[in-house]
């Protein structure tokens, strides 16, 4: 399934003039299965969150509870009818009730876990750069009550101290690029 979506990777990341990267992580036995029996569970093309950016400037994040747990960017697994861009949309959407357009992509990550036995699983990230449309304030839909998510906005300045590592770096290393 990986290399039935390499072509939409290239086309986003020509699109956008981003590099792919690839990214390979060593995990644990317990951890390479739990990220197998979830990849398993629910067949995907891959996933997809964004930095989405209120009209204040603020940054929308989700509370995640389970593996993966505190604040991070919103989005989710992609389906494997939808396209990485339309599919991230969707889970913004479903997540936080806002309609936002997507204006860029922060980084393509093509991630391999390895089991400490070699057995690999692969997985494609994209993080996008989106704007929420209008003034709009983000809210915990009902689709986030049954993912036990809570939502809300941070200064970029002002991010919460129980974040996603790689999260809380990819908003630091955005702006401080500029943006």
């Amino acid at each position: 399934m990986k290399n039935n979506n390499k072509k939409e990777i290239i086309k986003l990341a020509s699109r956008f003039g981003v590099e792919i990267s690839d990214i390979r992580i060593e995990l644990s036995s317990e951890e390479f299965y739990k990220q197998k029996t979830k990849q398993l569970e629910y067949p995907i093309k891959g996933a997809s969150i964004g930095i989405v950016i209120l009209s204040n400037g603020n940054i929308v994040l989700t509370k995640r509870n389970g593996p993966h747990s505190g604040w991070a960017l919103p989005g989710g697994r992609i389906e494997l009818l939808e396209d990485f861009e339309s599919g991230f949309v969707r889970e913004v959407k479903e997540e936080t009730s806002l309609d936002v357009g997507v204006v860029g992509i922060y980084s393509i990550e093509n991630k391999t876990f390895i089991a400490p036995e070699g057995e690999k699983l692969s997985i494609w990230l994209v993080t996008f750069i989106a704007h929420a449309n209008n003034d709009a304030q983000p809210k915990q839909t009902a689709e986030a009550v049954l993912e036990g998510l809570k939502i809300s906005s941070f200064n970029q300045n002002d991010l919460p101290s129980e974040m996603v590592v790689t999260d809380k770096l990819k908003i630091l290393q955005y702006f401080k690029s500029g943006n």
